[in-house]
């Protein structure tokens, strides 16, 4: 189910990535394979924690990438990177 629900977000336009964050801040699984997965949600998850509050959906915007989390329980986060 985890599998499919990923491959959905990633059928819509703009999607290029997707992760599923562990408590222990590392991915549950990402699609497609990205060889910076560790990295980037280590990043994520900090950044998680140094918000005041647990915050439900968290955005980073540039010009060229949005970066989108919402919580999906107290212990996991779905990050999309679309462009």
């Amino acid at each position: 189910m985890r599998d499919r629900l990923m491959q959905d977000i990633l059928d819509h336009e703009g999607i290029q990535w997707v992760a599923l964050i562990g408590p222990d801040a590392l991915p549950v699984a990402n699609a497609p394979d990205n060889p910076d997965a560790e990295s980037i949600v280590a990043n994520w998850h900090g950044l998680d924690l140094l918000a005041p509050e647990t915050p439900a959906k968290m955005m980073i915007r540039t010009n060229e990438t949005i970066l989108l989390s919402n919580r999906v329980d107290e212990n996991r986060i779905l990050l999309a990177v679309a462009s």
